[in-house]
């Protein structure tokens, strides 16, 4: 190298270093300070209206490399997000080349504050959160109402055009909540509520009712609806269906009926309560002789047995004073039934057989 080249070289290194001290002097624009340093981004038109990039650009442009590297790095630590992972990587960095190019990259990318159109974004709200308007990937939570739809009818969708945030108020317009058993759907509190539908006012939805019109019963159960399955005398026989509701041994009348049984003690096909002989199989009347005595006419005449003195004679009823079987004939009518007088004698055996006799 020759004595003229490391003059100029010296040379080189004086000016820069004046540069360097005029660029320090420099205060830091109000815009620089909200994040659109040119050394971390892309220069545009505006960011060459800032004195020091437009400085820095035409050094830049002129070497390619970053002799105010410190300076550069400062701005672009002002710019990253204190959390960002590659801020400060060149601060204390001595190598002269820590370009603006090395910086650009080290700051870019969503929520540095730095509004990057050109890497895709469509906002910069200086960090990575979601529901602040601009999201984690630096792009607009919404830009018309539709995209705000939370797919609930109880909430207005709507999309800020001021801050591109959305927001789902709670309405209170008419909705349908699915349920047959309500009815009434209103939005309340962002949720749709029916009310339940109770004709009969029992406590049971009318489409769970199956008496939806009884208030005391929510099912037919054996008189059906609208008539109590009562069963006053407990007899396990509802009083719709029994006809002697109050008699807890019968369901129909019967012969007798409610509150008598139909009882046949003796058997004979007629209840005692139409049975004046219950104990008789043969009699439901006393009759002449009774219920415990037959009223049997064994001759015929008319006489029951129980009062015929001669049952067996058609011809008396009493003894007489000829006793059963012989009539009480009277022939010559002197009083003296026959069987009771003597003969007359007609000959001398029949005087001798009577007069022996006595």
């Amino acid at each position: 190298m020759g004595y003229d080249d490391c003059l100029n070289k010296k040379l080189i290194k004086f000016f820069l270093s004046l540069f360097f001290l005029f660029l320090l002097t420099i205060p830091v624009s109000q815009s620089a300070q909200a994040g659109t340093f040119c050394f971390c981004h892309n220069l545009d038109d505006n960011d060459m209206g800032n004195d020091i990039c437009t400085a820095a650009n035409a050094f830049d442009e002129l070497k390619g490399t970053n002799h105010f590297q410190h300076y550069l790095c400062y701005l672009c630590n002002e710019v990253c997000p204190g959390d960002h992972p590659d801020c400060g990587l060149c601060e204390g960095y001595d190598d002269p080349m820590c370009s603006v190019a090395d910086l650009r990259g080290k700051c870019s990318g969503c929520g540095n504050n730095l509004f990057e159109p050109e890497l895709g974004e469509q906002c910069e709200d200086g960090n990575n959160t979601n529901g602040d308007g601009c999201d984690e990937d630096c792009q607009l939570e919404c830009e018309s109402d539709a995209e705000c739809n939370d797919g609930n009818p109880c909430t207005d969708d709507v999309c800020s055009q001021e801050t591109f945030k959305c927001t789902n108020e709670p309405n209170e317009n008419a909705c349908s909540d699915g349920d047959m058993c309500t009815g009434g759907d209103t939005c309340s509190e962002g949720e749709c509520l029916g009310t339940p539908i109770d004709g009969d006012e029992d406590g049971t939805p009318d489409c769970e009712d199956l008496c939806p019109k009884d208030p005391n019963k929510t099912e037919p159960g054996v008189c059906g609806c609208g008539v109590a399955d009562t069963d006053a005398d407990g007899d396990g026989t509802p009083d719709c269906n029994d006809n002697c509701v109050d008699d807890p041994n019968k369901t129909e009348p019967g012969v007798c009926g409610c509150g008598v049984a139909d009882t046949d003690a003796d058997g004979d096909g007629t209840p005692d309560c139409n049975d004046n002989c219950p104990d008789n199989p043969d009699k439901v009347e006393p009759g002449i002789c009774g219920c415990a005595i037959a009223d049997q006419d064994s001759d015929g005449d008319g006489i029951v047995d129980c009062i015929d003195e001669c049952p067996e004679d058609p011809n008396k009823i009493e003894l007489g004073s000829c006793g059963c079987g012989v009539p009480d004939t009277d022939t010559d009518g002197d009083g003296i039934a026959d069987c009771n007088e003597r003969p007359r004698c007609t000959n001398l055996h029949d005087l001798l057989r009577h007069g022996m006799s006595r």
